[in-house]
């Protein structure tokens, strides 16, 4: 894996005397909205942007999978950075946003996988936000594939799917599961289906926060079993011997 890293701001070392003790120093830069450095016994704050990508060094070398990850990732990470827009008028850490890009491979076969971005980012709220990008490729073919490429032409799966994926879904989420927002979050909308992945047994769905559930409790995947869905399926895309 290679790492790319950006970093945009400043960090300031605030020397506190006068304070009786290590103690009432920590107490006191946390009252200045700071953030304690017990190795340098100082008081530190932090502003600006940080864009942390882990990159999928496997994907080099694969034509469109590859330019297709390089747009997205200077894209994703060109935006977060244009769009910071401290305010002053709040603590220092409202005012330090961050975004943390890793990545997941999926292997359907030796020629079609997917690769999934988890996209963490950080803009002065109560916690980080989290959503999820799915790209699928035939590299044989060199073409990017959609999710209504794998079922057979002419064929409406969404009657069969939907209720599958909202059957998990309450099933893991137990008594958390709202029926109206699992209703909307999974309904009949390609825009909910958007993240996805192949595995040789399964089509895997990945919902991240609030699209089905609240924040606290993550993200849910879904993954429906290929022989659950045959009938469905083009059949290169079929349940793998």
């Amino acid at each position: 894996m290679k790492r790319w890293f950006w970093a945009l701001g400043a960090v300031m070392a605030l020397a506190v005397s006068g304070l009786g003790g290590v103690f009432a120093q920590e107490e006191a830069c946390y009252a200045k909205n700071g953030i304690w450095n017990a190795d340098e016994t100082r008081c530190e704050m932090q502003s600006g942007v940080t864009v942390n990508v882990v990159y999928p060094m496997e994907l080099v070398g694969t034509g469109i999978a590859e330019a297709t990850t390089d747009h997205f990732l200077n894209e994703t990470r060109t935006l977060f950075i244009q769009s910071y827009t401290p305010d002053w008028s709040l603590p220092a850490y409202a005012n330090h946003w961050s975004q943390t890009i890793t990545y997941e491979l999926f292997h359907f076969s030796d020629e079609v996988l997917t690769v999934k971005f988890a996209v963490s980012y950080y803009t002065g709220g109560a916690h980080p936000n989290l959503d999820f990008q799915t790209f699928t490729f035939d590299v044989a073919q060199q073409q990017a594939l959609a999710l209504e490429d794998i079922f057979q032409d002419g064929v409406n799966p969404w009657p069969a799917l939907v209720p599958m994926v909202q059957a998990d879904v309450a099933a893991q989420l137990g008594e958390a599961a709202d029926a109206q927002w699992v209703q909307q979050g999974t309904a009949e909308n390609p825009d909910n289906y958007r993240n996805w992945a192949l595995t040789p047994d399964a089509l895997v769905f990945f919902f991240p926060p609030y699209q089905v559930v609240a924040y606290a409790y993550g993200p849910v995947t879904v993954e429906i079993p290929l022989t659950a869905i045959s009938r469905l399926l083009k059949p290169e895309f079929g349940p793998q011997p």
